[in-house]
């Protein structure tokens, strides 16, 4: 029951103090920094992958290349209004893979010398060998 006492009466604040200062041994400030610092980098990925998906919807040969793909599969499943649909369908691939692309890619370039990134490497390369062997 006192273990329950404390989880239940400890404010937010002064449990991360408790975690970071006694088990991790830093500051909760490496915590606060580290987090605004991805929170910037989440708005700062945003705004690149929405300005290069308005650059590539401006430049038409990319989305109508795919667009021509996928028309005449529309036309074959008699959907109406299919050029407009293709259209559609093409600039949502393309805008999905923009936005997969920019940020890992930007993720790669600046966290590859990390301890996280490196970890996660690992895990990633260890997890692929076990899917291979199946």
């Amino acid at each position: 029951v006192p273990s329950l006492d404390a989880v239940v009466f400890v404010s937010p604040k002064n449990s991360q103090v408790v975690v970071y200062d006694m088990i991790f041994k830093k500051s909760v400030w490496s915590y606060h920094s580290k987090f605004t610092l991805y929170t910037v980098l989440t708005i700062v990925y945003s705004y690149v992958s929405y300005m290069v998906c308005r650059w590539v919807y401006g430049s038409t040969p990319v989305v109508l290349g795919i667009a021509g793909k996928i028309y005449p599969l529309l036309i074959k499943l008699n959907i109406k209004e299919a050029p407009f649909k293709a259209d559609a369908i093409a600039q949502i691939i393309v805008n999905f893979l923009i936005c997969i692309i920019i940020p890992n890619t930007l993720n790669m370039i600046l966290f590859c010398k990390t301890e996280e990134y490196k970890g996660l490497l690992s895990v990633a390369k260890s997890f692929l060998k076990k899917f291979k062997k199946k």
